[in-house]
C-alpha cells in the first residue's frame, strides 16, 4: 500500500493517513488506514485516533556540513510518519519566527502579587532559618518567589528534612516528584538488567554463535558467515570485558582488559575482531574531516561514533553493567549494524547492501535454530515498554517478510533476495526516523540526507523528543531554498515542541537566526497528532506526557496562588520539566537513539502542594501501567519474589501520588484538608523517635523511592543527548544540588511563606572523547567548575551562596 506523494485539500480538510494504534492480538503491530482529518494548529488537537507507538530511548547524531556528493533526487525511503511530517513540514514552508508566534503561540497573562510576601506568616523563620541574601530577598520580594541554591550537597530528601528540621512550612513540589520517579525507575532497571538482561543476552549470542557452525552454515555464502561471525564475537567479547579503555581499572587498580580476546572466532577471524576491539577502546568518533580512516567492515566502509562506547548513567556503578553497556552500544548502534538495502543516497557510508542483507537473514536463521527467539522477544518487549520499540529493521520484522515470501533462507537465490529488499522497500520496514550516525550531506543542495535502511538486534530506540531535536539541526532546516547551518539543539527544542509557549518565546533569538521556526512548529503539530491512547504506549512516553501536563495554564484559575502566575514561576516550571527530562535522557542512556547534530521537636507546621492535579494524575497512570506491566509479564530469570517486590512498589507509589492528586484539586477547589490528609502533609519527611540527632529517614516521601535507604543519597546526573560530528562535541543536559523554592501563597485571606526543594538544571557542550560520566559531574560540582545556568533562570533562581558557607 503506497503512501499519496501530495497533500489533498478540501476546504478545510487535509488527506493523511491515519496509524491505527496496536491491535489486541499483537500490541505492537501497526494498523494503517486512509482518512480525512480536520486542519489543526498547533494549539489544537486532532481527530487522528490512533498513531504507531513507535517509542524509544536514542541517540541522535548530527550531519557534517561539507561539499558532498548529491543525493539522488528521487524520494527517499521514509516511514509512514516521517512522510506526514514530511506533508506537515510543507505546509509551514519558510515561516518566520514572527508568524510562528502569531500562529502558535498563546501569551501568558503574567501578573505581580497585590501584597507584602514579607508580611506572610512564618516569613520571618523562613528568613532567619535560611539566612536569606540580599539578592534572594530582592527576588523574593518582587514576585513572592525564589529559588535558592546553597550550594552544598542536598538531594530532594534531604532538603525535605532540613525544612522539617527547621519546623518551617513545606511545599510539596512537583520537582520531588518526578525526582522520585526518575531514581525508582533507574533503580529497577538497573536491577532487571544485573537479574535478567546481561544473563539472557549471554545467553541468546552464545548459543546463536554456536549454530553458527559449518555443517549448518555450509550453504550460505563465505563472506556472510564471516560477516555473522565477526558480529557475534565482538560482541561477545564486549560483554566478557574486552573493549575496555586502557584506563578503565578494578578494585585492585589494574586495567579490566589485558587486550587480549576474552572468546575466539569460530571462522578464523581473531585479527579482524581485535581491530575492532581496538577501536572501541579507543573512544573517537570517526569522521574525514579530523583525519580518520574509514572503519572497514561487512566488505564496505563507514564512519562508527564510538565515542558512545563509553559507560554513562548507571552503568558506571558495576563492571558488569560497562560491559553489558558496551555489548549493547555494538548490538544497537545503527553504524555497528548491516545495511539491508542500497546506501548510495547517503555519502560516507559504501555497503554491500546484497552481502550484509544476506548476513541479517543468516543472523536470524541462526537465532531462530538456536531457540533463542522467545528469549529475545521477552527481552525487547520490557525494554520496549520500559523504553519504545527499535528504529530500525528487527529480527522479528525480517523473519516475518522471509516467512511470508517463502525465502527464509541466507542460501536462497538472487531472486530470492531481490524479492525479499522489494518488500523491505516497500514496507519501509528498515527505515529510520532518528539520524544517528554520521554522514555527509551537500550544503549546496537542498535534499536532505536519509538515514540508511539498518537491521540491528538490540536497535536504539525511537523516542519523540529526540527526534525533535534531529529536526531541528543540520540538514533538516531548509529556509527559502538554503539549508541552514544549525549544529546543536538545546532542550529548550524539545519542551517547545511538546506543548510549552514560554520555550518558544525564549528561542526567539535562535529561531530568528537558524530560520527553523517551520521546523518547530512541524515538530509540535506531528506530536499533536498523536491520539491519547499514544502516550499510554510506554512507559518513556508516559513520563513525558507527565511534562506535558505542567504546561497547563492556571494564571486564569481564581484559587491558583498569586505568586505562581508570574514568569518566574513559568520559568521554575521550564526547569522542572528540563531537569526532570535530563534524568530520563540519563536512565535511558543506552537503549535511547541519541540525536546528531537538630530540634527538641520537629513538624512541618503547614503544607502546601504545587496544584497540578492533571499532573499528579498522570504520574499516578505511569505508576498504575508499570504495575500492570510486571504483574502481567513473565521474564526468565526474575525471580517470583523480586517481581512481587516490583508490583507492591508501584500501587503504593500510585496510591500516594493519588492522595496528592486529591490535595490538589482541594486547594483549586478552596476545600479545608481534613485532620487525616494534614497529617498526610506533616509526615513528608519526618524522623522517627524524635526530631534531634543524624537524620532517620521516614515519611511518605522515602517511601515513593525503590531503595528507600539510598532516597537521602547526594547523587546528581549527567546526559549527553546530541551529538555534533563537525565540532567534535555533544550537548549535555544535567541537575546538580538540590535548590530550596521559597513561595508566599495567599489563599483568600489566609497567606503564608513555604519552602520545598527543586531542581537545579544545566546544558553545556562538551567534547565527544570525553562524554561525562555521573562521577565525574560530581567532581565539578563539589570543586565549583559547573556552568552558568541558563540566563531565563535569572527570573527565579537568586546567585549561587558561596561554597562551604551557605550564603
Amino acid at each position: 500500500m503506497s503512501v499519496p506523494q501530495e497533500t489533498k485539500t478540501k476546504r478545510s480538510s487535509v488527506c493523511f493517513w491515519r496509524i491505527a494504534g496496536p491491535s489486541r492480538a499483537n500490541p505492537f503491530r501497526p494498523l494503517v488506514r486512509r482518512t480525512r482529518v480536520a486542519r489543526f494548529t498547533s494549539r489544537e488537537s486532532s481527530p487522528m485516533n490512533k498513531l504507531l507507538p513507535v517509542v524509544a530511548v536514542a541517540v541522535l547524531v548530527g550531519v557534517w556540513a561539507v561539499p558532498a556528493p548529491a543525493a539522488d533526487e528521487k524520494k527517499p525511503l521514509k516511514h509512514l510518519e516521517g512522510q506526514i511530517f514530511d506533508q506537515i513540514l510543507a505546509k509551514h514552508q519558510d515561516l518566520t519566527f514572527d508568524q510562528l508566534k502569531g500562529r502558535a503561540v498563546k501569551p501568558r497573562a503574567y501578573s505581580g502579587i497585590d501584597f507584602d510576601p514579607t508580611k506572610t506568616a512564618h516569613f520571618d523563620t523562613v528568613k532567619t532559618k535560611l539566612g536569606l541574601t540580599d539578592d534572594e530577598l530582592a527576588l523574593f520580594k518582587k514576585a513572592g518567589f525564589v529559588s535558592i541554591d546553597q550550594n552544598r550537597r542536598h538531594s530532594f530528601a534531604s532538603a525535605y528534612f532540613q525544612i522539617y528540621s527547621a519546623d518551617l512550612p513545606v511545599l510539596v513540589t512537583t520537582d520531588s516528584v518526578l525526582h522520585a520517579m526518575h531514581k525508582s525507575y533507574d533503580d529497577i532497571l538497573m536491577d532487571m538488567e544485573r537479574a535478567v538482561f546481561v544473563p539472557t543476552v549471554r545467553q541468546i549470542l552464545a548459543d546463536t554463535h554456536a549454530k553458527l557452525s559449518a555443517p549448518y552454515a555450509g550453504g550460505a555464502a563465505p563472506e556472510s558467515v564471516a560477516d555473522v561471525d565477526l558480529y557475534l564475537t565482538v560482541a561477545r567479547n564486549l560483554l566478557e570485558g574486552a573493549g575496555a579503555p586502557a584506563d578503565e581499572v578494578d578494585y585492585a587498580k589494574k586495567p579490566t582488559w589485558d587486550g587480549k580476546l576474552k572468546v575466539r572466532s569460530n571462522h578464523g577471524q581473531d585479527e579482524a575482531v581485535q581491530a575492532l576491539l581496538s577501536e572501541v577502546r579507543e573512544l573517537k568518533l570517526k569522521a574525514p574531516h579530523v583525519g580518520s580512516a574509514p572503519t572497514k567492515i561487512y566488505g564496505g566502509e563507514r564512519y562508527p561514533d564510538f565515542s558512545q562506547f563509553r559507560p554513562r548513567g548507571h552503568y558506571t556503578k558495576a563492571q558488569e553493567l560497562k560491559n553489558y553497556f558496551r555489548c549493547m552500544m555494538w548490538l544497537g548502534r545503527v553504524d555497528c549494524g548491516w545495511n539491508v538495502l542500497p546506501t548510495d543516497d547517503t555519502p560516507g557510508v559504501k555497503a554491500n547492501s546484497d552481502r550484509e542483507l544476506t548476513a541479517a537473514i543468516l543472523f536470524c536463521e541462526a537465532l531462530k535454530e538456536s531457540g533463542s527467539l522467545k528469549a529475545l522477544k521477552s527481552l525487547d518487549d520490557i525494554i520496549g515498554f520500559m523504553v519504545g520499540r527499535s528504529d530500525n529493521l528487527t529480527v522479528f520484522a525480517l523473519l516475518d517478510v522471509c516467512a511470508k515470501l517463502g525465502t527464509a533462507s541466507a542460501k536462497g537465490t538472487v531472486k530470492d533476495l531481490d524479492k525479499v529488499k522489494a518488500e523491505l522497500k516497500s514496507g519501509k520496514l528498515a527505515a529510520q526516523m532518528i539520524r544517528s550516525q554520521l554522514v555527509l550531506s551537500d550544503i549546496g543542495s537542498t535534499i536532505k540526507v536519509p538515514p540508511p535502511a539498518v537491521f540491528q538486534v538490540f536497535g536504539q530506540r525511537f523516542i519523540l523528543d529526540s527526534f525533535v531535536l534531529s529536526q531541528v539541526v543540520f540538514d533538516s532546516i531548509v529556509f527559502k531554498n538554503q539549508k541552514m547551518q544549525r549544529m546543536m539543539p538545546t532542550g529548550l527544542d524539545a519542551l517547545a515542541a511538546l506543548g510549552s509557549d514560554e520555550a518558544v518565546l525564549l528561542l526567539e533569538p535562535e529561531l530568528k537566526r537558524w530560520n527553523y521556526s517551520a521546523n518547530l512548529l512541524a515538530c509540535r503539530d506531528f506530536i499533536n497528532l498523536h491520539p491519547e491512547t499514544y502516550w499510554k504506549s510506554n512507559l518513556y512516553v508516559l513520563w513525558l506526557d507527565c511534562l506535558r501536563a505542567l504546561n497547563a495554564d492556571m494564571t486564569g484559575h481564581k484559587r491558583f496562588p498569586q505568586a505562581m502566575r508570574s514568569k518566574g514561576w513559568a520559568m521554575k516550571q521550564l526547569n522542572t520539566q528540563l531537569g526532570s527530562w535530563a534524568e530520563l535522557r540519563h536512565d535511558t542512556i543506552l537503549y535511547a537513539k541519541q540525536s546528531y547534530t537538630g530540634m527538641v521537636t520537629c513538624e512541618y507546621p503547614a503544607g502546601y502542594v504545587e496544584p497540578y492535579p492533571e499532573f499528579y494524575a498522570k504520574v499516578k497512570f505511569f505508576a498504575d501501567e508499570a504495575g500492570k506491566l510486571f504483574a502481567a509479564a513473565e521474564f526468565p530469570g526474575l525471580n517470583a519474589e523480586a517481581k512481587k517486590g516490583y508490583v507492591t512498589f508501584f500501587r503504593q507509589f500510585s496510591a500516594t501520588v493519588g492522595q496528592l492528586e486529591t490535595l490538589a484539586k482541594k486547594e483549586l477547589a478552596g476545600e479545608a484538608f481534613t485532620d487525616a490528609e494534614k497529617a498526610f502533609i506533616k509526615k513528608t519527611v519526618d524522623a522517627r523517635g524524635g526530631g534531634s540527632g543524624p537524620p532517620r529517614y521516614d515519611g511518605w516521601y522515602p517511601k515513593l523511592f525503590f531503595n528507600r535507604d539510598e532516597c537521602a543519597k547526594w547523587a546528581p546526573v549527567v546526559a549527553d543527548v546530541h551529538t555534533d560530528p563537525a565540532s567534535q562535541s555533544c550537548l549535555e543536559v544535567a541537575v546538580g544540588d538540590t535548590m530550596f523554592g521559597v513561595i508566599a501563597v495567599d489563599n483568600d485571606t489566609d497567606r503564608m511563606t513555604y519552602v520545598g526543594p527543586l531542581y537545579s538544571y544545566y546544558e553545556f557542550r562538551q567534547p565527544v572523547d570525553k562524554r561525562l560520566t555521573d562521577p565525574e559531574w560530581h567532581q565539578m560540582i563539589a570543586q565549583g567548575k559547573v556552568p552558568a545556568r541558563p540566563e531565563w533562570t535569572r527570573e527565579f533562581v537568586a546567585p549561587t551562596r558561596k561554597a562551604g558557607t551557605g550564603r
